[in-house]
């Protein structure tokens, strides 16, 4: 009698030990990231809203609103279980690398230039005489571009956090893809049947070309580009699912078919608007992106060398027949591609001389404007003002040097290797995955002639793919892993 009273004892001890400890889910945790990672994709969409957030005073908003979701995820996580480990555990050595980049930014803006060696706070030859007193040659600017810094990290903790599950990985992709619909169908009403209207008043750039909610074409081609992406994971996720069976064969009209010209028709859309855009580098580097995208899906799904190749032969031909039919001011600016190109060498040029006066300390974080402003020379002169470097690349160097300057891509080439070592061996995750490599393609060929990157609302979006692909691991508590 008392074996038996004492069997179920032994039974549920070890149950409520993995319970408390983490290494089991529990409902209420999986509640809190349902719920997170809705807030956190409705997020991504609306910071997209008031121009692109690319103004100091939307960035600080939402970087209040980042901060208050961590700590009540934290708050709420810590509460269901205390002993459950996150997710960013995995990750030490690439958080830790790039809390270099706002650290680093701060330091620039401290005021001890005069203890510094001369070459990291050098200066023109005809500004030889005075003495900085910080790095930076702004600041408070470089100040506030580390503490938008660190909200990005704080927005990638929190997505990798919640994106731990494949159907909340779904779920956040469709809300994102939806919402990038809606953004491009506003953008072509906007354009075409409000006269080219924009919210904040009179639209005096880009005259005739689908902006949206941005400020720039060249920034809202690089959002679209990522919805087209995101669009492509899902069709092939949605029919990689298992089926039930069916009593009937499939047809034509059958239920998977339907669902497919849908996403199909919405792409369609996106495609639409990013033509409208009339950005060249746009086009060419979401078809960049589009492809990469869809040649994983494929390899991943059986096909061959050759009918793979044959794929892409005829989706090229289809996507060229509609580019000529489609995107016609986009094709005339090709054609005067090289003289618009004469502006950005020169740009780039006197960048480079930026770069190579001090090439380890930057001149600060978020001060390529008024940098650029001690270095330019003709033929630059007759431009009114010169903010960007139209380079990503180029801008981190200028800013923080080639050392510093150089983390953010590394560490992007780093997340990159790591999805795509994990895409083969997790298939719940190789939609996403795919996407995720398909959109680092694409920010990293327009970063080398724009600075779409460099924009908030491209960059959370670019951020959430990103977090959402890389592999999770279910951690057990550190007592837990002592005893075992």
């Amino acid at each position: 009698m008392e074996a038996k009273l004492a069997a179920p004892v032994t039974r549920d001890a070890p149950t409520k030990r993995r319970r408390r400890s983490g290494f089991a889910s529990s409902p209420r945790y999986s509640a809190l990231n349902d719920r997170m990672a809705t807030a956190l994709s409705l997020l991504v969409l609306i910071i997209a809203v008031p121009m692109a957030s690319n103004r100091p005073i939307w960035w600080l908003v939402w970087g209040i609103v980042i901060g208050g979701l961590a700590c009540v995820y934290l708050w709420r996580s810590r509460r269901i279980d205390r002993a459950r480990r996150l997710q960013i555990h995995s990750y030490r050595l690439l958080f830790g690398v790039a809390l270099l980049v706002p650290l680093f930014g701060l330091a620039q803006a401290l005021p001890y230039a005069q203890f510094l060696p001369a070459g990291l706070t050098a200066l023109p030859a005809a500004l030889q005489g005075i003495k900085p007193p910080a790095i930076s040659v702004l600041p408070d600017a470089t100040v506030l571009g580390a503490l938008r810094a660190t909200t990005y990290l704080t927005f990638l903790f929190l997505v990798i956090e919640v994106a731990t599950r494949p159907s909340r990985t779904s779920r956040m992709m469709k809300i994102l893809f939806f919402g990038m619909v809606l953004h491009a169908i506003y953008a072509l009403i906007a354009l075409n049947l409000l006269g080219d209207f924009v919210f904040w008043g009179p639209k005096r750039a880009y005259l005739g070309a689908a902006t949206g909610t941005f400020v720039n074409r060249n920034s809202f081609a690089t959002f679209l580009g990522f919805g087209l992406i995101l669009g492509v994971a899902i069709i092939f996720e949605r029919r990689a699912a298992p089926k039930g069976r069916v009593a009937r064969k499939p047809h034509l009209l059958s239920p998977e078919n339907l669902e497919a010209v849908f996403y199909g028709l919405m792409i369609a859309v996106v495609a639409l608007a990013l033509l409208a855009t009339q950005s060249r580098m746009g086009a060419f580097a979401s078809l960049l992106g589009l492809l990469t995208t869809f040649t994983l899906l494929r390899r991943n799904g059986g096909a061959s060398i050759g009918r793979l190749a044959a794929e892409i032969g005829v989706t090229l031909v289809a996507l060229g027949v509609f580019f000529v039919g489609m995107g016609g001011d986009t094709l005339q600016r090709l054609l005067f591609l090289e003289t618009d190109s004469g502006t950005r060498l020169d740009l780039y040029r006197q960048t480079w001389a930026m770069i190579t006066l001090r090439p380890f300390g930057g001149f600060g974080y978020d001060s390529f404007a008024a940098a650029f402003e001690l270095f330019r020379q003709p033929p630059l002169l007759s431009e009114r003002d010169v903010d960007l470097a139209h380079n990503t690349y180029l801008t981190l160097w200028a800013e923080q040097g080639l050392i510093i300057g150089s983390l953010p891509p590394l560490l992007l080439l780093a997340a990159g290797w790591l999805i795509l070592r994990n895409q083969s061996r997790d298939k719940d995750k190789q939609a996403i995955s795919a996407a995720a490599l398909g959109v680092m393609v694409l920010g990293a060929v327009h970063s080398t002639v724009d600075f779409s990157l460099e924009i908030p609302a491209n960059v959370v979006l670019f951020i959430a793919v990103i977090g959402m692909a890389l592999p999770n691991r279910r951690l057990k508590a550190p007592a837990e892993s002592k005893s075992a």
